[in-house]
């Protein structure tokens, strides 16, 4: 069954009362965490008292195997409750797989064969476009659409397979020419090694390709343009197919911040776009309505769209948006801390805290070079934003000697936030799908596509208008 308006408001009001009491935690920055001491104004009480009683290397240890502690009650209730807010554990709101496909046969859909690409491509996006593909070449059988518009095309891979695999008409829209020009020549390889890909998906592509125009070049068409909420894909399938559609549907596989927004806004306000599967990602640059560097702004939004979250002037801020972008099944299936540049860069921060260095002179940017030690990568730093201080070495070091035993502590912050990033990504998610709903798409509904341990960003936004 798929989710109804009251369910999706009073599950997205149930996960802001749990997020609200810990905003402190969430808009906490990691550079800051020594000199605004954010281990003791930001994390509550009750979790404090019982990392108190148990240590940090135990709370560690409980963080990232979920083993609960019977000294620990308010943490093990903590982990649960976080670990209860991820998308995929909301049954009411999310749809399991067999219920995906449960609703697709019940719609008509059939079996729509799969393929793994296993050439040109990581693990991560051939697990990617084998289940995408199948789930749009699904769709397009229900709705009987006539073309695809695959938005933020990229390298044209989701593209070329809808193309040559399920025989679907494509328009790749990317607003990079280097993209749209290399994802045609990727096609035509892939077109012509195809027959014998399809029974060894390991096989090699060609090196060449010849210069008359092949299958796939009309089936799979690209165009290079900034896609916007205004933008006119009936137009644009007139132009590059030479052929008017009434019926069409819309794709994207990662979806950068506002633009996956602007792709919900033209499917609700376009009656000609009759599909939509998204696949967003890059939550951090998300535009905020009621952020309040954007409240005189006439710039479209990206955050909230619902009505619901829009009459409560409903925000997240920058720092929850970049937390939400934290492969949090990832971290705890590989059981992994973060890297000792975290913990470097905080005691950084509290050198040039105490020298009075201007904030905007801060930003050290990614230390690429792999530091031996705390000593290089300060010096790196500091060459980076072109400070000198009247420091030696043996000086940074007493520095870092007085921060060293709050390192452990320093990575149970970091994961008690990280733990919070899929309650912020539900929220996202449940405000868009609400916001379908709003407006009359009673066949929206979301669920999650992609393994997270492989692809984090994993959720897909389906609505069909039937």
């Amino acid at each position: 069954m798929l989710p109804s308006l009251n369910c999706i408001k009073k599950e997205i009001d149930n996960l802001i009362l749990i997020l609200e009491p810990l905003l402190p935690l969430v808009n906490s920055h990691m550079v800051d965490y020594f000199i605004n001491s954010r281990y003791k104004t930001s994390v509550p009480l009750p979790l404090q008292n019982d990392i108190c009683n148990i240590g940090c290397d135990n709370a560690i240890d409980i963080l990232l195997k979920g083993t609960p502690n019977p000294c620990a009650f308010h943490l093990n209730d903590y982990i649960n409750r976080a670990k209860s807010c991820q998308l995929y554990n909301l049954s009411m709101v999310c749809l399991s797989q067999s219920d995906l496909h449960r609703k697709f046969f019940e719609w008509g859909g059939g079996d729509v064969e799969s393929l793994k690409l296993k050439v040109f491509v990581t693990e991560k996006k051939s697990h990617e476009i084998e289940l995408l593909t199948k789930v749009v070449a699904t769709i397009y059988n229900i709705s009987k659409t006539t073309h695809i518009i695959d938005v933020g095309c990229g390298k044209g891979y989701l593209s070329s397979l809808l193309a040559l695999h399920h025989q679907i008409p494509v328009l790749g829209v990317d607003s990079s020419l280097l993209h749209t020009d290399g994802a045609i020549k990727r096609a035509r390889l892939l077109e012509k090694a195809w027959k014998g890909f399809q029974h060894n998906p390991y096989k090699s592509l060609p090196s060449k390709t010849e210069d008359n125009l092949t299958k796939i070049d009309h089936l799979y068409k690209q165009v290079t343009q900034f896609v916007t909420e205004d933008t006119d894909f009936e137009q644009l399938i007139s132009d590059i197919f030479l052929q008017r559609s009434t019926n069409f549907g819309l794709v994207g596989l990662h979806t950068c911040g506002d633009l996956a927004a602007a792709c919900i806004k033209m499917y609700n306000r376009n009656n000609n776009l009759k599909t939509l599967c998204n696949v967003s990602c890059c939550y951090n640059l998300l535009n905020e309505e009621f952020e309040s560097v954007n409240s005189k702004s006439t710039h479209s939004f990206g955050f909230p769209l619902s009505a619901h979250l829009r009459n409560k002037r409903f925000k997240l801020g920058h720092i929850a948006l970049m937390l939400s972008a934290q492969p949090v099944d990832r971290i705890l299936n590989r059981k992994e801390l973060p890297s000792k540049i975290l913990f470097y860069r905080s005691v950084l921060e509290v050198i040039l805290e105490k020298y009075n260095i201007c904030k905007s002179k801060r930003q050290v940017g990614k230390v690429k070079k792999k530091c031996e030690n705390f000593v290089e990568y300060v010096h790196i730093c500091l060459k980076n934003i072109n400070v000198k201080l009247d420091l030696s070495n043996d000086e940074l070091m007493k520095v870092y000697h007085e921060y060293e035993t709050y390192e452990n502590q320093l990575y149970v912050f970091y994961l008690l936030r990280c733990m919070l990033a899929p309650l912020i990504e539900a929220i996202i998610l449940l405000d868009r799908l609400l916001f379908l709903h709003e407006n009359g798409h009673a066949n929206a509904f979301l669920t999650q596509l992609f393994d997270p341990i492989i692809s984090p960003r994993c959720y897909a936004l389906i609505s069909l208008k039937r």
